[in-house]
């Protein structure tokens, strides 16, 4: 009865049922079978362990430029590879301006997305996928209205709002 002891310790549930038909004998080689089984399970539940997703957010200041940003956020490699497509995409990792925004998204510790923000003309995104890395640009959607005004300036704007009825 000790290994029943050790094993009801471990938190697994042992039911033995006494049947009156049954020799104890035939009971005792049937526990002991039961035992056997029940030593090789586990209670323990798996965990499954969800990726943890990490932001930072940076905001550049005078004299620095995305090498050295990147390098303080992410590993050395990843930094490179980041620059070199950036490059590729016609963007001048050192001509950052201060108050231009990056924001690095890591899962896990690993490189998912880079977005640069550059004043309010550009967005620059890196996206990894797989073993890749991809870039793409966002211009801001500008919508502009012309307009002309035709007539003559003779005076002073005073004395033309006051040709034209207009209250000072």
């Amino acid at each position: 009865m000790t290994g029943l002891k050790n094993i009801l310790e471990k938190g697994l549930e042992v039911r033995i049922l006494k049947l009156g038909f049954i020799p104890s004998f035939v009971q005792g080689v049937g526990l002991v079978l039961l035992l056997i089984l029940f030593v090789g399970c586990s209670t323990k539940k798996e965990t499954v362990q969800e990726p943890v997703v990490t932001e930072t957010e940076h905001i550049v200041k005078k004299d620095e430029n995305l090498e050295v940003i990147l390098n303080n956020i992410l590993s050395p490699q990843s930094a490179i590879e980041i620059i070199n497509i950036l490059t590729c995409a016609d963007f001048s990792f050192r001509k950052c301006l201060p108050g231009d925004s990056i924001r690095v998204l890591k899962e896990n510790g690993n490189f998912i997305k880079l977005t640069y923000r550059q004043t309010l003309t550009r967005k620059y995104f890196v996206f990894k996928n797989d073993e890749h890395l991809f870039v793409a640009m966002k211009y801001p959607y500008i919508d502009t209205v012309t307009c002309f005004l035709k007539g003559e300036v003779n005076s002073t704007l005073y004395e033309s709002l006051l040709k034209t009825g207009e209250t000072p």
